[in-house]
């Protein structure tokens, strides 16, 4: 829109059990006339991309991860045509990291929200392990499969049944100390639930930022 003070809002949904979804687009202060509480992502767009953001967020080479999207989709792992980017049945699309970030900070105010969150994700990880084979090894998927989209530089070991997951990279928002990584530790979970054929629950151990990036520490079996 070129517009940074268009916001949305849905005032109807049929996942609420309305008959159709309507989504209003228009300035905020508009929306706020017609009565709506957006929420204001404006703060994302002014004033906070700074120099911290910028330093956080720098490319930096990858010390575990070894295929780029670009050398995946060159090896025929994800199919790229027409603009769009496919894992076998499953097509990916680019979306704003701050979208994990929202998304667990609102689900976090509503009754079950972050569970309905991660068994979504963990569902959702479950499938991508099901359409991928069984050749997999999975601790190799995983630091193929999630680096590649862009969740940051990964290493994962399995020890007997016990799997860790270190995250260096991963995106960082000034909301990291708010959130656990809900999405993110579901769809890792249910991706190595999907090739060892058992549940397997990833919690978050320990996130840190003292190497001017933010790193992650997982660990379930």
């Amino acid at each position: 829109m070129e517009d940074k003070s268009v916001e949305a809002v849905q005032p109807k949904c049929q996942g609420r059990g309305d008959d159709e979804c309507e989504v209003i687009a228009a300035p905020y202060d508009v929306l706020v006339e017609m009565g709506y509480k957006p929420h204001v992502c404006r703060e994302l767009e002014e004033g906070k991309i700074t120099q911290t953001y910028i330093n956080f967020n720098a490319v930096r080479p990858a010390k575990w991860a070894k295929n780029s999207l670009k050398t995946l989709i060159d090896a025929g792992f994800f199919k790229y045509k027409h603009g769009q980017v496919n894992y076998k049945d499953e097509r990916f699309f680019l979306c704003e990291a701050s979208f994990m970030y929202i998304l667990e900070r609102e689900l976090k105010k509503v009754k079950d929200g972050l569970k309905v969150l991660w068994d979504v994700s963990f569902d959702f990880g479950k499938h991508i392990a099901s359409i991928s084979g069984k050749l997999h090894e999975p601790c190799k998927f995983v630091m193929d499969f999630f680096p590649a989209l862009g969740f940051g530089d990964m290493l994962a070991v399995r020890r007997r049944d016990h799997y860790q997951i270190y995250v260096d990279y991963f995106p960082w928002l000034q909301w990291h100390d708010e959130i656990d990584f809900t999405m993110f530790r579901g769809m890792v979970s249910g991706v190595l639930s999907g090739f060892e054929g058992r549940d397997i629950k990833l919690e978050l151990v320990d996130k840190d930022t003292s190497s001017g990036h933010l790193a992650l520490y997982l660990e379930g079996e």
